[in-house]
């Protein structure tokens, strides 16, 4: 656990919510997600493990206009910016929401999340894609919505089991492969060490790859796909779309570990 700082984004209760022609200051940019995390208290109905290699990695795209995580196959047009202001303990309650049953609260903390922030602190939540609307008041929180923690430092709701925390990538970041950049040979590697998406996604291969090696009881059949997958993976050359495919295909194998 570490604790995050908290930035001055509040809005005034007697006015829980507001438009924007553009995003709030602060959110516009490029996020990477650093942590992957999910209801400690609820692990019954876990679809995804803490640090999911398959959304580790992953990048929001925050313009004028439009939100884009990369996962989604389209970036969602964000005419405006609807936000509610509430303390994290009353936005997880609503937006993490666990099924009935279990002898625990239906409604879970940050600290399940081993998000450590002060519960009574109020901020302001910012709905992502609004056009992806549902009925009630409180309904929206079970879309996707985001709420800056400090100047570098953002959180997303992306289902009412997964928050994802963000750091943002900073103006002058290369990327970062799972092997030295500077030692890239094929065109492939060189391929990868030029795409931020593509060495977010190798290195999420590698992340995938140590975590199916732990415990199993065949770790050289493993070893050997891998090896094999690498042959198939740099017989792509430089077509990104081709070793795009294979990256993630390969991280969804290797989640069945």
């Amino acid at each position: 656990m570490f604790a995050l700082p908290m930035i001055a984004l509040l809005a005034a209760a007697t006015a829980p919510s507001r438009k924007a022609a553009e995003p709030p200051a602060g959110f516009a940019g490029t996020w990477d997600v650093v942590r992957v995390e999910v209801d400690r208290a609820d692990q019954p109905h876990w679809e995804v493990k803490p640090q999911d290699p398959a959304l580790l990695n992953r990048e929001l795209v925050i313009s004028k206009t439009e939100a884009h995580f990369e996962p989604d196959k389209e970036a969602c047009r964000q005419p405006a910016w609807k936000a509610s202001a509430m303390t994290w303990a009353e936005l997880f309650a609503k937006g993490f929401r666990r099924p009935e049953g279990g002898g625990r609260s239906t409604k879970p903390s940050p600290s399940d999340f081993e998000f450590d922030v002060p519960p009574r602190d109020r901020v302001t939540v910012y709905t992502l894609c609004p056009g992806k609307k549902l009925k009630g008041s409180d309904v929206w929180l079970q879309g996707e919505w985001v709420v800056l923690v400090s100047p570098d430092t953002l959180v997303m709701h992306q289902d009412s089991q997964i928050l994802l925390v963000f750091k943002r990538r900073a103006a002058d970041a290369k990327p970062q492969a799972s092997f030295p950049c500077e030692k890239a040979a094929s065109p492939t590697e060189k391929a990868i060490c030029g795409s931020f998406a593509l060495a977010g996604w190798d290195r999420s291969v590698a992340a995938a790859c140590q975590e199916a090696l732990k415990g199993n009881a065949a770790p050289d059949k493993i070893r050997a796909e891998q090896k094999d997958w690498l042959r198939k993976r740099d017989a792509c050359g430089d077509k990104a779309s081709c070793i795009d495919d294979l990256l993630w295909r390969r991280v969804d194998d290797l989640k069945q570990y």
